[in-house]
């Protein structure tokens, strides 16, 4: 069990960790990092282990619940830690004592704990150099979209016409908002008996996009895909337009990487996929 003064030390840890993914919310790869967060870790109980960096040894561990409203310990009769994770004491001390640098620029941070948990590996980071391969080389240039008060009907035709299974689903000012799946009509209108002539696009579409840089690493992309449990990625130019959709079809077809394609199949497939 960790002393009072550890759990303080990995309270302020943790705090710094959130203000500085909400800080950079809006700037990849932070907002996926965010995302995993927020799917993966907010509001459960997690049981942090910390250990001594020069001799490896455990000095304690502590289950913690992270919530909009900070961090705060579970104390040991309600504790059911649904993941654990082990931290290095020296390493957080030294993040805690400059807090305000670490909080301001992220990428002095390490991620690997949050990475590891979304079951992105080492081994398994981009290739440096002309043999990366990247989002723009494996993604389908072309999004077609719909807007927010088009009908599925018409959504439907427009997805037979070209033979695709998703759309992205625009606002009057062209900026996309979200994205409509075959999934989706399936699920949530034509289950629910809604009237396609009527309904709007609005109604059943999964709101909010997950996008990458169209040239990120593929690995980075299938991490993202991995973690959320998503289909789909948008993938944005510089100036955060979309150019592409990168597809778990795009990846498992054009990919040359059989360990990358095997990762995202088994994570997208499994039994607590995510709807979009």
């Amino acid at each position: 069990m960790l002393t009072e003064e550890a759990v303080g030390l990995l309270t302020a840890f943790l705090d710094i960790i959130h203000r500085a993914l909400v800080a950079r919310r809006e700037v990849f790869p932070y907002r996926q990092i965010l995302l995993i967060f927020e799917r993966l870790i907010e509001n459960r109980q997690v049981s942090f282990s910390l250990y001594d960096g020069e001799s490896g040894r455990s000095v304690g561990a502590a289950v913690m619940r992270m919530s909009a409203r900070g961090v705060e310990r579970v104390p040991d009769p309600l504790a059911d830690p649904q993941w654990h994770v082990r931290l290095n004491r020296s390493y957080i001390e030294k993040v805690v004592a400059d807090s305000g640098a670490y909080a301001a620029h992220p990428e002095l941070l390490d991620w690997e704990w949050m990475k590891s948990r979304a079951a992105f590996r080492d081994a398994r980071r981009p290739r440096q150099g002309h043999g990366c391969v990247r989002v723009h080389d494996l993604m389908t240039p072309v999004v077609v979209t719909v807007y927010l008060g088009d009908t599925i009907q018409n959504a439907s035709v427009l997805m037979r016409k070209l033979d695709i299974g998703a759309l992205a689903v625009v606002n009057g000012g062209g900026t996309v908002v979200g994205m409509l799946t075959d999934r989706d009509i399936v699920l949530r209108a034509c289950a629910d008996g809604l009237d396609c002539g009527c309904t709007r696009v609005s109604e059943v579409m999964t709101a909010g996009v997950v996008s990458c840089p169209e040239d990120a690493a593929e690995a980075d992309a299938a991490w993202i895909m991995e973690s959320l449990k998503i289909r789909r990625l948008i993938a944005v130019d510089r100036l955060e337009q979309p150019v592409g959709i990168l597809s778990l079809g795009d990846v498992a077809v054009r990919s040359d990487d059989a360990s990358i394609t095997a990762h995202l199949l088994a994570a997208v497939s499994s039994p607590e996929e995510a709807e979009f």
